[in-house]
């Protein structure tokens, strides 16, 4: 699930959110959908970067790519726990 409201894009894809906070992209809040499912925040402008996605052409650093998918993991624990 993919969303834009005004300046705001909500998305579910757990990979897209951690490849948009590796862009610098400002994560603005983490909503619980239901079960275990989450959906991500952000105050972004340009929905070309969810196409770049799509299509395969997003390039990210990976190490920080995979920091990122780590902290939302973790994230996602926490809040599943407490």
């Amino acid at each position: 699930m993919n969303d834009y409201h005004k300046d705001l894009f909500k998305t579910t894809d757990l990979v897209l959110a951690a490849a948009l906070i590796t862009l610098n992209k400002e994560l603005l809040e983490m909503d619980r959908l239901s079960g275990t499912q989450f959906a991500f925040v952000f105050n972004i402008l340009d929905n070309g970067i969810e196409q770049d996605f799509i299509n395969g052409r997003l390039v990210v650093e990976p190490m920080r790519f995979s920091n990122n998918m780590k902290l939302l993991k973790s994230k996602i624990h926490a809040r599943l726990r407490g």
